[in-house]
């Protein structure tokens, strides 16, 4: 996660899915995988704007409240919002190069020990390891009975049905059993090179690994109301 990305639409989805999932019963850890460093992609992060729509309200009206007024565009900004449950812990300490993850990775579970649930938001979800990436193996560390951990994932193009099953297959290294994915598609509108706005899909995946039937109901409440809202689908599979 890194400064220019805050607060764009990706965080609305993510905020309202772990908000949905918490309820009044559960407590949220958020691991950012936070990098202070522009990744030079100027065109990326700059979906500001479409967090202002009011078809918003309908997902979270507290979260669109609060995404309208973040004071500036930080991570640290982000903590501040009062959109979290009573007791959410963050681990906020830069991630790492490559060589020396396992100490912080331990830090970050002694940081969010208290949490039921846990969010872990690298830039770009499970792989080997990078800045960009979580591993199966950091995942594993983070698990523990009686808590859930979430993932974001962004899939490539091809057969999306192909792709979760391979992913869930990937996730279960870790040790999970039991998985839930909610895959989401919102469109945003961008400038094309010929200065034409258009409707371009972004598709996300939420996972929630060593769920319960609870957890899944919520899932199950958050695509129905994203799918009541213009130009978004969602389903959980």
């Amino acid at each position: 996660m890194r400064d220019q990305y805050a607060g764009d639409v990706s965080d609305l989805l993510k905020f309202a899915f772990l908000r949905t999932l918490a309820a009044d019963d559960r407590t949220i850890g958020v691991g950012w995988y936070y990098n202070p460093t522009h990744d030079g992609r100027v065109r990326d992060g700059r979906h500001r704007k479409d967090c202002d729509e009011p078809k918003w309200k309908s997902l979270d009206l507290v979260l669109f409240n609060a995404l309208r007024k973040l004071p500036q565009r930080s991570v640290s900004a982000l903590e501040t919002l009062p959109i979290w449950p009573p007791k959410t812990r963050f681990h906020r300490i830069p991630v790492p190069p490559t060589g020396i993850r396992h100490p912080w990775v331990i830090d970050m579970k002694v940081a969010l020990q208290d949490a039921s649930i846990i969010f872990l938001d690298p830039d770009n979800g499970v792989g080997s390891v990078s800045e960009r990436h979580t591993t199966v193996e950091e995942v594993a560390a983070i698990r523990q009975l009686g808590r859930a951990v979430v993932l974001i994932k962004f899939p490539g193009r091809e057969n999306h049905d192909t792709q979760v099953e391979t992913y869930h297959g990937l996730l279960r290294e870790s040790g999970a059993v039991s998985m839930v994915t909610v895959r989401t598609c919102v469109s945003v509108e961008l400038m094309n090179k010929r200065g034409l706005l258009q409707n371009i899909p972004r598709v996300r995946w939420f996972t929630i690994l060593d769920t319960d039937s609870a957890l899944i109901e919520r899932a199950r409440s958050f695509a129905y109301k994203l799918n009541a809202i213009e130009k978004c689908k969602a389903d959980v599979v």
